[in-house]
């Protein structure tokens, strides 16, 4: 089983658009814009990727492409909503970038000794 070309609904690859969701949330309220601002551009952002990849040959079923902006904008919403909640914890939208950077870095090196 190809973890990283899953014709089904999830693979590999929807952890970065999970990370990427973490990563604008954690800009737009760092930046001090609101959330419909920052949904607006994960949700165009994230349409605008995957007609990127079917542009460029990606073989991936729409399903899957759904729920990779599915998963992006969860994401999105999800750190959004934690960081609210943890207000004074100014360093929170700071974990969320290292952390979806640090997946950015483990994913491709993954995919760079295919595991």
């Amino acid at each position: 089983m190809d973890l990283w070309n899953n014709k089904n609904i999830i693979d590999l690859w929807s952890i970065l658009h999970f990370s990427f969701g973490l990563i604008v949330a954690s800009i737009i309220y760092l930046m001090g814009y609101r959330l419909s601002y920052g949904l607006l551009a994960v949700v165009v952002i994230s349409i605008i990727w995957e007609i990127y990849e079917k542009f460029i040959g990606t073989q991936e079923s729409i399903l899957n492409s759904s729920f990779d902006i599915f998963v992006c904008i969860t994401a999105f919403l999800l750190a959004f909503y934690l960081i609210q909640q943890l207000e004074n914890h100014n360093f929170i939208p700071y974990i969320l970038i290292i952390i979806s950077i640090f997946a950015y870095i483990i994913i491709f090196l993954m995919k760079k000794i295919s595991l």
